[in-house]
């Protein structure tokens, strides 16, 4: 990729600068606010419900299904 990894840094940056707009923006503080409370949600309930610890389902190797 051109650029890289400086290019992830700006649109980092850039990202951080948009939040920081929202937020001082009266009429869209609450939507941020929202998004960061189900954001934290969604990744409590992640690993609330082990979702980090499962593992794939037991798929057979072409060895064990030639013998």
């Amino acid at each position: 990729m051109p650029l890289a990894p400086y290019i992830n840094y700006a649109i980092i940056a850039f990202l951080l600068m948009v939040l920081v707009g929202i937020w001082f923006n009266p009429s869209t503080r609450i939507s941020l606010v929202v998004g960061i409370v189900f954001l934290a949600l969604v990744a409590a309930s992640y690993y609330i419900l082990k979702m980090d610890m499962r593992t794939p389902l037991d798929v057979k190797s072409d060895d064990d299904i030639s013998s």
